[in-house]
């Protein structure tokens, strides 16, 4: 008798300026599928299929939905542009195709990076290479670096999360506790919305760290299954669980219902 495969786990990353959701699958463990989502359109791309490694928190997408940032490590060998197996790209979603490459730091994990606005792309890097007038020019945006464990670094890469609405705070269990970084994080895009918490529960072996969602006030709607939560740029709240993408407007919250799903499941990469 056969076991079910247990479904992918997602990562969802929307844009601030465009109903266009980037979707990170992961399933099984070292095999990732990169899709584009307009829940509202009903559009869905499905680009690139990678063998490796894609980390989430390090991964962005434009305002505009045009241009995504990514953190990456090859499966088996050094991504031939950059000479290195952890690189961090520039490319056109849905597909990894870079436009641009950087090499990342194999003993720190540095890479990635977000954007801080339409008009800015922050790459974590801790050794930053010179941008030459070509590449200043080919963007519609503009390239800065900064050394991720620098403690002056500004911005952050707390920024990204700021930028899209979060806060940080002490959850319950660690206040008193001055040694304790802040560990939670809030999100309510208007007093009409309830209060979005992630709370984080454990980091990876390469950082990334795992959150439990929930809502303020509860609603079953959230749940201990969720494997990512955010609100969209119309203020819809975005849940990724069980290999499918949930879209709630705050009727459909009210229903419990979802007007938009994005089902993930039962994928195959092309032969």
């Amino acid at each position: 008798m056969s076991t079910r495969p247990p479904p992918p786990r997602l990562s969802v990353i929307p844009a601030m300026r465009s109903p266009r959701v980037l979707v990170l699958r992961r399933g099984p463990t070292r095999l990732f599928h990169v899709v584009l989502w307009n829940p509202v359109s009903g559009e869905t791309q499905f680009g690139s299929w990678f063998h490796g490694r894609l980390f989430a928190e390090r991964c962005d997408i434009s305002p505009d939905g045009e241009w995504m940032v990514y953190s990456a490590e090859g499966a088996h060998r050094a991504y031939k542009p950059t000479g290195n197996r952890l690189w961090t790209g520039l490319a056109r979603p849905p597909w990894l195709q870079t436009v641009a490459a950087w090499p990342s730091d194999e003993y720190t994990g540095s890479g990635g990076g977000f954007f801080l606005s339409s008009g800015e792309l922050v790459i974590q890097t801790v050794s930053a290479p010179s941008i030459d007038e070509s590449m200043r020019r080919a963007f519609p945006f503009a390239i800065r670096y900064q050394d991720p464990w620098s403690a002056a670094t500004s911005p952050s890469p707390r920024d990204r999360f700021e930028r899209s609405g979060w806060r940080s705070f002490r959850s319950a269990q660690c206040q008193g506790n001055a040694d304790w970084p802040d560990d939670a994080r809030r999100s309510q895009p208007s007093s009409r919305h309830p209060v979005l918490l992630a709370t984080f529960k454990s980091r990876s072996r390469r950082g990334r760290g795992c959150y439990e969602f929930a809502l303020d006030p509860k609603s079953p709607v959230v749940n201990s299954l969720v494997d990512d939560a955010a609100w969209d740029n119309a203020g819809a709240l975005l849940i990724a669980r069980g290999g499918r993408v949930e879209r709630y407007t705050l009727d459909d919250l009210e229903r419990e219902a979802p007007s938009a799903v994005l089902d993930l499941n039962n994928l195959e990469p092309p032969a």
